[in-house]
């Protein structure tokens, strides 16, 4: 089975994951949890991660992340770890890090930002140390509203916070970020310091979305239409427009009509099943992208929903069978709720919007329980 996922901790393939190695050989990643290495050997050398968006000046700008650092001997080459802008040959000339200064033997922490003027750059003081081998979790934040940025360090086994520092913005300078993720500052051909970040949570990082548990990916449900407000929508908000609609109304009017569900999911979902789950998500997502104006005035409102239901029908009354994915005829086992099985063709329930509750008291976090949208 294929997972279709977007995550935000390291796992086994980077490339599945979003993150690419840029430049240089010196950075791994660790065939179970971390991605680094041994830093100094190329100040081209970056591990990272497309955001979901570009953030800018005037965005608060917030990554949590866990990190280790060791071997760093006297004249050992830096890291950070942070917010980049790809179009940058070098990671320090654009960015938003931690800055880990290795070169006095100790390993000391610094806030970092690099405007794109190429020359304006602000450090922190760093008056704390890190122990060597010893994981920490890291948080920075830029906060336009006042004018600083914080780097604050946290013991990693009792969260307890160790260190905070700030820096003032140049409210004056501008920067456009687009990855996250892990890069050499400078170049120290014989001597390498190691540092590895074992989870990175940063701003503008779409949620997990696993396809083995859906019926349909969020590309599979933007082939359906090309209406740009669909075609823009985030893979995450496709996503939980057909965990929190379309999956369910799909399962409920199978089971009333003698079918076990749900269904097998990702790769295993009956062809259909897919189909179908895959038209009513879009035309629930074509009702969001309405948010403000008459559902119904939605260009796929009614065309989506006639397409599901002539579907539908045509399962109903035996002229498409409903097919695993090998192709094996799917029995109807179950009772019916409706009694369906016996009635003929038009007194049968078809699929619906106007059941659910207004789709923006769910993606503003409320939850839906038993009609009760609380």
């Amino acid at each position: 089975m294929t997972d279709y996922q977007i995550e935000d901790i390291f796992t086994i393939d980077p490339e599945l994951n979003g993150w690419l190695q840029k430049q240089g050989a010196t950075l791994d990643w660790d065939s179970i949890e971390k991605v680094g290495g041994n830093l100094g050997a190329d100040d081209n050398c970056r591990y990272i991660k497309f955001l979901g968006k570009s953030l800018s000046k005037s965005d608060n700008i917030t990554a949590l992340f866990t990190i280790m650092a060791d071997n760093a001997a006297a004249g050992t080459g830096k890291a950070l770890i942070g917010f980049f802008n790809i179009n940058e040959s070098e990671g320090k000339d654009e960015c938003f890090c931690l800055l880990l200064d290795t070169s006095t033997g100790s390993i000391v922490p610094h806030i970092y930002i690099a405007y794109n003027d190429g020359i304006t750059k602000i450090v922190g003081i760093g008056t704390y140390t890190l122990g060597a081998g010893k994981k920490y979790v890291i948080a920075i934040r830029h906060v336009p509203e006042d004018g600083q940025a914080y780097l604050e360090i946290f013991d990693f086994t009792t969260q307890q916070l160790l260190f905070t520092e700030s820096i003032t913005l140049d409210t004056t300078k501008s920067f456009t970020f687009n990855q996250v993720g892990l890069s050499e500052y400078e170049a120290i051909i014989l001597q390498t310091s190691e540092v590895w970040i074992y989870d990175m949570n940063a701003v503008a990082e779409p949620e997990a979305i696993v396809y083995s548990e859906l019926y349909a990916t969020p590309e599979q449900v933007r082939k359906m239409t090309n209406l740009d407000a669909i075609q823009d929508m985030t893979d995450e908000m496709i996503a939980q427009i057909e965990t929190v609609y379309a999956i369910p109304q799909v399962n409920a009017k199978f089971r009333s009509e003698g079918y076990q569900a749900p269904f097998d999911t990702g790769d295993d979902t009956p062809p259909l099943v897919r189909t179908i789950t895959a038209l009513l998500t879009a035309a629930y997502a074509g009702r969001k992208s309405y948010t403000g104006h008459a559902p119904n005035e939605s260009p796929l409102y009614e065309t989506l929903l006639e397409e599901v239901n002539n579907i539908w029908t045509d399962i109903l009354n035996g002229k498409m069978e409903l097919l695993d994915k090998l192709g094996n005829w799917i029995e109807r086992t179950e009772e019916t709720s409706t009694d369906m099985l016996s009635t003929t063709e038009g007194q049968c329930q078809l699929f619906t919007l106007n059941d659910p509750p207004d789709i923006t008291s769910v993606m503003t976090g409320r939850f839906y329980i038993g009609g009760c949208d609380c």
